[in-house]
């Protein structure tokens, strides 16, 4: 009988200095605390043979990396395969934001931008296609 069990693993590092936030993307999304730097999240099929689970070759699906502000830097997306499907990349300039992401092969699909004030609140944003195409704004 074949099972599909999710297996995450998460790299964690000390660090000194790490700056305190009201939220940031490593709890409020991904639910974790403390000082993490980059998670991938992988499958793996269990196979039962002579009453012990073996299991079998792990396809990876998600991976992450995260600043020392515990924000997002780096996410990717994996097929079946462990092929990537697409990779974001975002950067962080004092009260803006800005993230790219890049299909497949590599070509940029979308890319957005986010200003905050000094208390973290949106004040504006855009976004646009590959193309530079206006999305939203």
């Amino acid at each position: 009988m074949k099972t599909l069990i999710p297996l995450v693993f998460l790299c964690a590092s000390s660090f000194l200095n790490v700056q305190d936030q009201q939220l940031v993307e490593a709890g409020v999304t991904y639910h974790l605390n403390g000082p993490v730097r980059s998670l991938r999240t992988e499958t793996a099929n269990l196979n039962e043979k002579d009453g012990q689970s073996i299991e079998g070759p792990r396809i990876l699906k998600m991976t992450g990396e995260f600043n020392l502000d515990s924000n997002l830097t780096d996410y990717g997306m994996y097929d079946d395969k462990s092929g990537l499907l697409l990779r974001v990349v975002t950067k962080f300039n004092g009260q803006t934001r800005e993230s790219v992401t890049y299909e497949r092969a590599g070509k940029v699909w979308s890319r957005g931008t986010t200003e905050y004030d000094s208390l973290g609140r949106v004040i504006g944003s855009r976004s646009e296609n590959g193309d530079h195409s206006l999305q939203s704004k």
